[in-house]
């Protein structure tokens, strides 16, 4: 694993106990885990623990808080029959809509993104399956909230069996992205995900897996036969952000590097920017980021999304030392105008987040003309200001985890013909 953990206490599940395969998967896991509470737990406990720790209402983002590494939970899927779905999702209420206590049993190991209620929202987004075996992140970003606690599924053969299954009987999908709610390759090779599900694609035609990851632990890649199938995505921030704001992640240095790796073993590689969060001096440092990545890879595609899901000033303050962030879009922010509040793409207003898209749209171009760009969880009308600047429009356009959006596809072809 990418460091060796050491958190307060480790819960290891009766199913775990009773399976070979996941009794050798949690010893090999433990070899990289210093903790000296190790409690057997049964669904029961593992339901109470939900309840008294509040891991049903996992949403506090870290922000400046400088916890250590969370509990760890070592489970295995119960898969539920939809009957089964609906009375877990009953038995843990969330204020948040679909609290995470029922993934403790099963419950959303495949899940499919249907981006319909977020289009009436006022927001472009494609509908994108998601894969997901661990809940919970061992980074400590400040803007997220996937901290308190990891839930570790280990029946993999299992659950690749059921996705594969997923796969033959959608062939119209051709990306399952992994994952929005963990990063799995600080876990490898311990963990095995990507033993198994990167040979496991390099065998289907039509489908293709997506790493969606803020790592630079990509060794373990680097001999797998993926055949292209496997595409690398990262979440790409300047130096002091990565270093700063997403604390324990690879900076932003180590993840160029890193994607420059994968590439060089045929791994298809693309970058999201995302959140751009405007620091001050902020153009400069992503100026300088861009530089740095065009001159050691070449992506398919990359999307930019500014800091967002902030719908309220409070959280800004809460989240982040405002002294760090350039002042002019700080009170922006602070006035709480109108077209952000209660807004997924807030809390920076529009005209802000435009500035920061076309600035760097144009760094972009000016050192590759051809590589796709498009904006991501942007509302409408921003897609109307930038659709020419673009070069695409909102109903069609290269997206890093769209469903039809893999190597191949019109949709991501370059703008050079190359």
């Amino acid at each position: 694993m990418i460091k060796t953990l050491k958190p307060p206490v480790v819960y290891v599940s009766d199913r775990v106990r009773a399976d070979q395969r996941c009794m050798a998967r949690f010893e090999r896991m433990m070899s990289s885990i210093k903790c000296d509470r190790v409690e057997d737990v049964t669904d029961d406990d593992i339901e109470r623990l939900i309840a008294e720790q509040g891991w049903n209402e996992s949403r506090r983002d870290t922000g400046r808080d400088k916890r250590g590494d969370p509990p760890i939970v070592f489970n295995r899927y119960r898969w539920l029959s939809p009957q089964e779905e609906e009375d877990y999702a009953r038995r843990f209420p969330a204020r948040v809509k679909g609290g995470y206590g029922p993934r403790f049993f099963g419950f959303g190991a495949f899940t499919l993104r249907d981006r319909d209620a977020v289009r009436r929202s006022n927001i472009v987004c494609q509908s994108a399956w998601e894969i997901h075996s661990v809940t919970g992140c061992l980074f400590k970003c400040a803007y997220c909230s996937f901290e308190d606690f990891l839930n570790v599924m280990l029946d993999l053969e299992e659950w690749a069996e059921h996705l594969e299954r997923l796969i033959d009987e959608q062939p119209w999908q051709a990306l399952y992205k992994y994952d929005n709610q963990s990063d799995i390759l600080p876990f490898e090779p311990e963990y095995g995900a990507s033993e198994i599900l990167v040979p496991m694609f390099a065998k289907k035609p039509n489908a293709y897996l997506m790493h969606y990851t803020k790592s630079a632990h990509v060794d373990h890649l680097l001999g797998l036969e993926h055949g292209g199938h496997t595409l690398m995505c990262w979440s790409l921030s300047a130096h002091t952000q990565s270093r700063e704001i997403e604390r324990d992640s690879a900076t932003c240095e180590e993840r160029i590097e890193a994607a420059g790796k994968c590439q060089d073993a045929g791994y298809p590689v693309r970058f999201r920017f995302s959140p751009i969060v405007p620091l001050k001096g902020w153009e400069d440092e992503v100026r300088a980021m861009i530089e740095r990545l065009l001159s050691t890879v070449r992506p398919e595609v990359i999307t930019l999304q500014t800091l967002s899901r902030f719908p309220e000033y409070d959280i800004v303050e809460r989240v982040f030392d405002t002294e760090v962030l350039d002042e002019r879009f700080l009170e922006a922010m602070r006035s709480r105008p109108d077209d952000v509040q209660g807004r997924l793409y807030g809390p920076i207003p529009h005209e802000l987040r435009k500035e920061m898209y076309t600035f760097c749209i144009a760094e972009i171009r000016q050192r590759d003309a051809g590589v796709p760009v498009s904006i991501c969880l942007e509302s409408v009308e921003m897609w109307d200001d930038l659709e020419d600047t673009l070069g695409i429009d909102r109903w069609k356009y290269p997206c890093c985890c769209g469903p039809v959006c893999v190597p191949g596809d019109p949709v991501m072809r370059r703008k050079d013909g190359l």
